[in-house]
């Protein structure tokens, strides 16, 4: 039986819910705009909670979501809280009410924050390595919270930025790595 987001009770679950969702889906959410050029929907603009893949009619083909719009469900969503960060009480909400026995913290903050900043930041083949360094980074195993503070998350998030440029790089420079297991 599939997790639904009225089950999810503690940062690991709501954290594992996330990334499994978004390495299924293996795209960002981002806003798409029509190519006048091509005459195609391109995927290139900002992360958004919903996104959607178009076809040439501008049809929605399939619906994208950010690690945020996850958890988000689609009878709370709505436009309005494109735009806004997590720290904006409308999106706060809509998560609070998705995810209704989700104590939400201080901490659960600060890990959204980071799961957020790997989907709009790092490339979604490398994904799966970024989730797990930092859920074995900043998750209790034991009481399944976040040890990771909404103050420091965000240079926490831009430590993992600068890493992932770095990898790049290497890459750039010396050709591609085995894939590192944790």
């Amino acid at each position: 039986m599939a997790i639904q987001l009225s089950d999810l009770e503690n940062d690991m679950q709501v954290m594992d819910y996330v990334v499994s969702n978004l390495l299924k889906q293996g795209k960002k959410s981002v806003e798409s705009f029509m190519n006048y050029d091509t005459g195609e929907y391109d995927q290139t603009g900002d992360c958004v909670y919903r996104g959607f893949i178009r076809n040439e009619d501008g049809q929605i083909m399939d619906t994208l979501k950010c690690a945020v719009g996850h958890i988000i469900s689609d009878e709370v969503y709505n436009e309005q809280l494109e735009s806004q960060t997590i720290d904006n009480t409308h999106v706060l909400e809509a998560v609070k009410t998705s995810c209704e026995k989700w104590a939400v913290s201080d901490n659960s903050l600060g890990m959204l924050k980071v799961l957020q900043r790997i989907h709009d930041m790092v490339d979604p083949e490398r994904w799966e390595f970024f989730f797990t360094y930092v859920r074995r980074d900043i998750i209790d195993e034991i009481s399944g919270d976040s040890i990771m503070s909404s103050q420091s998350a965000t240079p926490y998030a831009q430590l993992l930025t600068r890493f992932q440029h770095d990898i790049k790089l290497n890459e750039h420079v010396f050709g591609n790595y085995p894939k590192i297991e944790l």
